[in-house]
């Protein structure tokens, strides 16, 4: 990460930190260019450009030194990401952040991240957020590392929406059911769930959902199409969709819970087993869990409906009232988070 005195003192950062107190542009360009062919990998992310308005640059001389400082972090890294300024409690330097932040997302719009409405209160930077106007104090901090950790996370380990979509429709190829629609709306569930909850977010949970059955594009199986879900996405690098395509079916932590059958090999069985064992659920996992529950091939519906179903095709053992509760206890848990009951979020009529 480079970039000037809020990334310098970024210490709370996970990443390889080259920030340095009163940086502008072009010395963080003369950095590349010192550092050479040393400074590459995976991502290269960039946040610079306030001092060059406090040192009243004209916009054109940033962008050109700007652009410089593309062209080679591009030669470097596989992906970019570009920060945009943040406000301060200086209204002219605000305007002018706007401003430069407007002509960078032209000119990068696919790399560039705008968080500058984030830290914003009444036109200034919000007193909760700095320490002196400018700099960032341990709260904006942690907004800073969300927002960017957040971000770095959907763009290393998980598919563009358009990608996953696609995906999604190859498979119907390969396998047509309904297990499509219900994929479809299982993401739209967890997408707007997610969107009243301030610790997901909500592009990530539509892609946990969309692709969770993933695996039933190698045919009509039962609990195979989890295991062959899981190595399909650690095939494309999609690693917590990869969990997630193990762990919908396993809100008891336990693989000889499933109702339907293992027609897998004794090894995928093992792995699976691995897996679950050593998975730590987070609020994806439960979602899903959840989602898959609330979710027929052509509309959302109340758990007990998709319990139902589920007993009808695969039948019922000693494990299935366990994990309908397990399921309703989730649903606990989401109410409590949205502060609604979920079932409006989605306008699932209860009648």
């Amino acid at each position: 990460m480079l970039g000037d005195s809020i990334v310098e003192w970024n210490h709370r950062s996970k990443y390889i930190n080259y920030g340095q107190a009163g940086y502008r542009t072009r010395d963080v360009f003369w950095l590349i260019e010192e550092f050479g062919e040393k400074l590459s990998g995976d991502l290269g992310i960039l946040m610079v450009g306030v001092n060059d308005i406090l040192c009243s640059y004209e916009q054109e001389y940033t962008l050109d030194y700007y652009n410089k400082i593309v062209t080679e972090l591009r030669k470097r890294f596989t992906k970019i990401l570009l920060v945009s300024m943040l406000p301060t409690d200086d209204i002219k330097v605000n305007r002018a952040s706007i401003l430069l932040n407007k002509k960078l997302s032209e000119l990068y719009k696919n790399d560039f991240f705008d968080i500058y409405n984030n830290f914003l209160e009444k036109d200034l930077i919000a007193n909760k957020y700095t320490t002196d106007g400018i700099h960032l104090n341990h709260s904006g901090y942690d907004l800073l590392n969300f927002l960017i950790e957040n971000k770095v996370d959907k763009m290393l380990y998980y598919p563009s929406i358009e990608e996953a979509e696609k995906e999604l429709i190859k498979a119907g190829k390969l396998n047509p059911g309904k297990w499509v629609g219900h994929s479809k709306y299982a993401g739209l569930a967890c997408k707007k769930i997610a969107e009243h909850c301030p610790n997901l977010d909500s592009e990530k949970a539509y892609l946990v959902g969309l692709l969770h059955d993933i695996g039933r594009r190698v045919g009509i199986v039962q609990d195979k199409h989890m295991v062959e879900g899981y190595k399909y996405c650690m095939s494309k690098g999609w690693k917590k969709l990869a969990q997630t395509a193990l762990s919908h079916g396993f809100m008891l932590k336990d693989v000889k819970t499933s109702v339907a059958r293992w027609d897998v090999s004794p090894e995928d069985y093992l792995l699976a087993e691995k897996i679950i064992s050593e998975a730590k659920y987070d609020d994806y996992d439960l979602l899903i869990q959840m989602c898959d529950s609330l979710a027929l091939p052509d509309k959302f519906c109340l758990l007990e409906t998709r319990f139902v179903d589920v007993a009808l095709r695969y039948g019922v053992n000693e494990f299935t009232v366990q994990k309908w509760k397990k399921i309703l206890e989730i649903k606990d848990h989401f109410d409590k988070i949205t502060g609604q009951d979920i079932y409006d979020i989605l306008e699932v009529n209860r009648r």
